[in-house]
């Protein structure tokens, strides 16, 4: 990927940069690309646009487009005006990445398109269940609708990037065993259920209500709950990383770091009273680069491995608890 795309990733990825930026080139490739795609998906959903376009229709249109195995020229509809300049650079850049999707080998590509595809599905999904029919439904999401939201925005990914693992060196076939895709949904469902407890403020104040509104009986009543299945989640998820060998140390930083800053973001949310309005939970930035500096040391051993995230659930947990005491 060119130096150019390489920069609009780092601007538009955040976190998961850092995951990206950990692994050999044969797994960052086709993952990068899958990305960028998914994101500039997202970008088409999210970014302020003229009343007179259809998000759904170019939505659509694009699904189709990357999942077509013929090459075709395509460009976003004007009307969109994402806030982020690096965002108006990647919608530029689309025409781009489907040629370079186009030139992946066979199958690295299918599994960009597939995944890509659910992503969008999950897009519009999320389209439809909080379309303007229903803002004055603040219930939020049922379990099932969660779970269903939950796998098309953020499990899908598991087994995508356990694919692309096995198809990029031979010491990681076995990351192909379907018996490992529950474990890689777990996980990327786990940070997703992250992100909608502590982002439920924000989201709510856009008509998102994936969780009931802040505040009233219906929250404090399931919160406890979805909070359990978070944990759940991200404890199943937390047997990923050691699928691993060590010989692959790589791979194995760029799945434990979002993990362990899953772990501690929801650690610290609980501790802090759950989510509140005007209040963003976030790990501390001297936190972070403390993982990135031993993140290494820590993933050199299934020992380590398993003991720092063993002891990161523990702190979870016992924030769960400490935090229904006062409920």
């Amino acid at each position: 990927m060119d130096s150019e795309l390489n920069l609009i990733l780092k601007g538009t990825s955040r976190a998961f940069y850092l995951s990206l930026a950990a692994l050999p080139s044969g797994a960052r490739y086709p993952l990068s690309l899958g990305y960028l795609l998914a994101r500039a998906a997202d970008t088409i959903a999210d970014s302020p646009a003229s009343p007179d376009l259809d998000r759904d229709r170019v939505l659509h249109e694009l699904r189709q487009v990357i999942l077509d195995e013929r090459e075709r020229d395509w460009h976003v509809p004007r009307g969109l005006e994402p806030e982020i300049p690096k965002e108006r650079e990647l919608l530029d850049s689309i025409p781009r990445l489907l040629k370079l999707l186009h030139t992946t080998p066979s199958e690295q590509s299918e599994a960009v398109r597939q995944v890509v595809s659910t992503l969008i599905e999950g897009m519009l999904w999320d389209q439809a269940t909080f379309s303007p029919e229903s803002a004055e439904n603040r219930t939020g999401l049922s379990a099932e609708q969660l779970e269903i939201y939950t796998y098309l925005v953020a499990g899908c990914v598991g087994p995508f990037w356990s694919k692309i693992c096995a198809l990029s060196e031979p010491a990681l076939k076995h990351m192909a065993d379907p018996r490992i895709g529950e474990m890689a949904i777990e996980f990327g469902k786990g940070l997703q259920w992250v992100n909608i407890l502590r982002d439920a403020p924000k989201d709510q104040k856009l008509g998102r209500y994936y969780l009931a509104a802040l505040g009233t009986p219906e929250f404090l009543k399931k919160f406890p709950t979805q909070v359990e299945r978070a944990l759940q989640a991200l404890s199943t998820a937390s047997n990923y990383p050691v699928l691993f060998p060590t010989s692959a140390l790589r791979h194995r930083l760029a799945v434990f770091w979002p993990l362990a800053l899953g772990f501690r973001t929801l650690e610290l949310l609980l501790q802090d009273g759950g989510p509140r309005p005007d209040r963003r939970v976030k790990v501390a930035r001297w936190e972070v680069l403390g993982w990135i500096a031993m993140g290494p040391l820590i993933v050199a051993s299934n020992l380590g491995l398993k003991f720092v995230l063993g002891h990161l659930k523990r702190r979870a947990e016992q924030a769960r608890v400490m935090l229904e005491e006062r409920l």
